[in-house]
């Protein structure tokens, strides 16, 4: 451990600062302490810091006493000479330091100056500081020291009550804004290291893939620089290097970071520009360290004392107070955080380093260390992770990012997808960060290749996202939001169905918070929240018998009732198709996705690298509809296109793609295919809820035939399967209300199969979700360049069915862009219509005043429609601008 000499120390009145997010000291703490402060001044060292952290960690017992006077410091024996911080940005000053044996005379430079002194120093290049002592034989003693400046100063966050809004406003930094990025550098193509070559490791495999004149090499200082200098021409200020601390991956994380260090070196010998560092401490640890142990903060801090020795010093990021950066990533792998800690951090790394680090947190360090008795928890700033799937907007930090992508990692349950669309979500990442004044800009991230959230060079993007970085971090500098085709109109829509239109309102996939389909109701095209459980039949005890089964779609939970032994399991990792598949002809059910926005299948076998298919358009409302259609064992991947009740099936047979018409355009419809004739060939078929008509078409003979079975208008949803293990379907309906599923059986004997409270078997051994679940609501995304962060007052309007008795609720967002916010606290709720169950289409019309549509909620999303226990069921939406609001 590297401890500070007398040109590095820091000002005991810096050092003995409350810690960030505390309260400011009480009258008996501060006359304690301005003894101790002059002390310090006078006689620096470990033993002045020792008293100042005794100092921060004493507590007042009942009545405030006065503390005991420290003894008299005595005189310097010896001279001192020392900045407050050694490394500033351009303009940014510190203090000039010295204290010296009285007796002789003191020159700074060529000025005669007191014995114990300090000045106020401001350069905008690096100054060098000479301390001269002459006694009676001449001058006995020569001391030098060099103030480095390094890089452009960070701009700060504006101080309460500061509107940056104003251009005469001379708040620092307003016109600087910073722009950060990740640094994954644990690529390595020799040793394939996080190259996503292991078939045992779907961790590793990669969405996106490095390209370049230079492989990654994490040894390698010639490839750091190389993702160094395209980082400066895209406009990154900031690289914060990913750093892991686990004796697991010491074998590349402190090579790679001591070959960026010689990379910085090399481009600094070569006048060649560079991003300035911050840490990233990724805080992973398979061995969740304790905090509030001495051992666990000197384990906890033995990561960040290293990255700092290793990233040479004229590098560092710093704030405009000269403070170097340290983000944290999440607390889940540590234990015992709490202020304390963070002190305790902050005291080693000005012991080391001279100089009190700028620690920026997420609110889940504050919320773990509440929930721990720790109390509150607070970084010198907030940041939030996530900006890659939406804009996450703190006071000080945008995150921002260009779009996620895991499906490919079929390690990961649960896949999620938000696309690029060629740049616009990277382009409305910048524009929210402008238009909500935020001084600096995260990019999430360079290179993590895994999630596909890199805007580095990759085999699939080229190096465009280094011009288009390049063009938007320049208008985010200027303060510029590009406009969008809606900057000024007076009023964007949202219409479904094949002639519908998107026009600067859009639906948004909240992922795993909503689920929504495209739906044909009384004639008219419409968007479905559905059911908050659909049936999902399968053979999943290989008994040979249909098990009747749920599907919750939001959370791709599955209840399955088995026939063997008549218990209910819950199962998932079997994707969001309500139909399970056999695609690799095991008999048994295999996981897969269908991604509508891309129209893509990703078919997954064991941990195995997912197939991806390609069936129909990304433009269709297309519904999947698996099933073995060419009879040869295996499922294939197939979609029902409502609009024009096309069947496209891609064969796993030979690879063909068959299109076929097959009932009703833009009717109400439903899919339910299986296999009806007994020939191992899935049928197509369709159900029509308003009259209780099975479409049936024999792939046996190819005649179609019309069954009428059920209750027309009732609300049930198709679940044919071979319930009996007679080799062909019987026609079955699940009533969601009731949570029954009603079987027809061959010989024309009906059959119940309850999952709720009327089958004890079921109950006991796993329970369904609440009916209504997080199913019923939709959510969806104003334009920015139309509306953002309020300003003024919108008419809303939209066309629903009315379907039920419990109310339309309207929760929309009205706090502003960058408040630190928790995003359930970001709306505020109305009744938008009331509902009669009149089963007929209505208008209702709501004027909504203090909105913001800031993107707080899920994906982004302004405002959300709730139907309670009743699905939500929108053919249309506009919303009209009353009065002019923030451009």
């Amino acid at each position: 451990m590297r401890r500070p000499s007398a040109s590095t120390a820091v000002p005991a009145d810096t050092l003995c600062k409350p810690a960030a997010g505390s309260m400011d000291w009480p009258a008996w703490l501060a006359n304690a302490v301005a003894p101790i402060l002059k002390l310090m001044r006078r006689w620096r060292g470990l033993a002045a810091v020792l008293a100042c952290a005794l100092l921060l960690s004493s507590k007042p017992a009942g009545a405030a006493v006065a503390a005991e006077p420290p003894p008299a410091a005595p005189a310097a024996s010896a001279t001192q000479f020392w900045l407050d911080n050694p490394t500033v940005r351009p303009g940014t000053c510190t203090w000039l330091r010295w204290n010296t044996p009285e007796s002789r005379a003191v020159y700074l430079g060529n000025s005669e100056v007191a014995a114990l002194g300090q000045r106020r120093v401001c350069p905008h290049t690096n100054e060098y500081y000479v301390l001269r002592l002459r006694g009676e034989g001449g001058w006995i003693t020569n001391l030098r020291i060099m103030l480095t400046v390094a890089g452009e100063a960070l701009p700060a966050a504006p101080a309460a009550g500061e509107d940056w809004s104003d251009e005469s406003s001379s708040a620092p930094g307003r016109e600087a804004r910073t722009i950060f990025t990740y640094y994954f550098y644990w690529y390595d193509e020799q040793s394939a290291l996080h190259m996503g070559r292991n078939p045992n490791d779907p961790s590793s495999w990669l969405t996106q893939n490095p390209a370049g004149a230079l492989p990654p090499a994490l040894r390698s200082p010639a490839w750091h620089r190389r993702q160094l200098e395209d980082m400066t021409y895209a406009g990154i200020d900031v690289a914060l290097p990913v750093y892991w601390n686990t004796a697991e991956s010491h074998n590349w994380s402190r090579p790679g970071l001591q070959a960026l260090a010689t990379a910085l070196l090399d481009m600094r010998a070569s006048n060649s520009a560079a991003p300035a560092i911050g840490m990233f401490y990724d805080t992973t640890n398979p061995q969740p360290v304790d905090l509030s142990t001495a051992a666990g903060r000197a384990e906890f801090y033995s990561g960040i004392q290293f990255f700092f020795n290793t990233i040479p010093r004229p590098h560092w990021a710093l704030t405009q107070a000269g403070q170097p950066l340290i983000w944290m990533w999440e607390p889940d792998f540590v234990r015992g955080a709490s202020a304390q800690f963070l002190a305790d951090l902050k005291l080693r790394f000005n012991a080391d380093f001279g100089v009190m680090p700028y620690v920026v947190l997420t609110p889940n360090w504050d919320a773990a260390a509440r929930r721990s008795g720790a109390g509150a928890l607070r970084g010198d700033a907030e940041y939030s992770w996530g900006g890659a799937l939406w804009p996450h907007i703190t006071a000080q930090v945008a995150a921002i990012g260009p779009g996620y992508d895991d499906r490919l990692l079929a390690d990961r349950a649960n896949a999620l997808f938000v696309g690029r669309r060629n740049g616009d979500a990277l382009r409305a990442g910048f524009a929210a960060a402008t238009r909500c004044r935020t001084p600096w800009a995260a990019l999430e991230t360079w290179n993590e290749f895994h999630e596909g959230t890199g805007i580095a060079e990759t085999r699939e993007q080229g190096r465009s996202y280094l011009d288009l970085t390049r063009q938007l971090a320049q208008d985010f500098k200027r303060g510029q939001p590009a406009p969008t085709p809606y900057s000024g109109a007076s009023t964007v829509q949202l219409t479904f169905g094949a002639l519908g239109s998107a026009a600067g309102l859009a639906l948004v996939d909240a992922q795993g918070d909503t689920f929504h389909t495209a739906a044909t109701v009384d004639g008219q095209a419409a968007r479905s929240t559905g059911y908050a459980l659909v049936p999902a039949p399968f053979d999943f005890d290989g008994d040979g018998r249909a098990d009747a089964a749920l599907l919750q779609p939001a959370s791709k939970q599955r209840f399955v009732l088995r026939n063997s032994d008549g218990r209910l399991l819950q199962t998932a990792a079997l994707g969001n198709l309500a139909q399970p598949g056999d695609f690799d002809g095991d008999g048994m059910p295999d996981r897969a996705e269908y991604w509508p926005a891309t129209a893509e299948w990703n078919i997954y076998s064991g941990l195995n690298r997912p197939l991806v298919l390609q069936v129909g358009s990304a433009t269709a409302n297309n519904v999947p509809v698996a099933g073995d259609y060419d009879g040869d064992g295996r499922s294939d991947a197939a979609v029902f296109v409502p609009e024009s009740s096309t069947w496209i099936v891609r064969r796993s047979s030979d690879g063909r793609v068959e299109q076929r018409i097959f009932g009703l355009p833009e009717s109400s419809d439903l899919p339910a295919p299986a296999d009806y004739d007994g020939d191992r060939r899935t049928d197509f078929a369709l159900f029509r809820p308003s009259s209780a008509q099975w479409f049936i078409r024999s792939s046996r003979s190819g005649q179609g035939r019309v069954e009428v079975w059920g209750t027309p208008g009732a609300e049930a949803l198709p679940a044919a399967a071979d319930y009996d293990g007679t080799g062909s379907a019987q026609l079955a309906l699940y009533q969601p209300n009731a949570l029954e599923l009603i079987v027809r059986s061959a010989d024309g004997k009906l059959r119940t199969v309850a999952f709720g409270s009327a089958n004890p078997a079921a109950t006991s051994s796993a329970a369904l979700p609440a009916a209504g679940a997080p199913l019923n609501q939709m959510y969806f995304a104003v334009d920015d360049g139309f509306y953002f962060d309020g300003g003024g007052s919108v008419r809303l309007n939209i066309q629903y069915y009315d379907n039920g008795y419990e109310p339309l609720l309207l929760d929309y967002d009205t706090v502003p862009c960058n408040a630190s916010r928790d995003p359930a606290d970001a709306y505020r709720r109305t009744v938008l219509a009331t509902r009669q169950n009149t089963h007929s289409w209505r208008s209702t019309t709501l004027v909504l005043s203090g909105a913001a549509f800031a993107n707080h909620q899920n994906y982004g999303a302004d405002f959300r429609i709730v139907g309670g226990t009743t699905p939500v069921i929108i053919s249309s939406i506009n919303l009209t601008r009353m009065r002019t609001a923030q451009p």
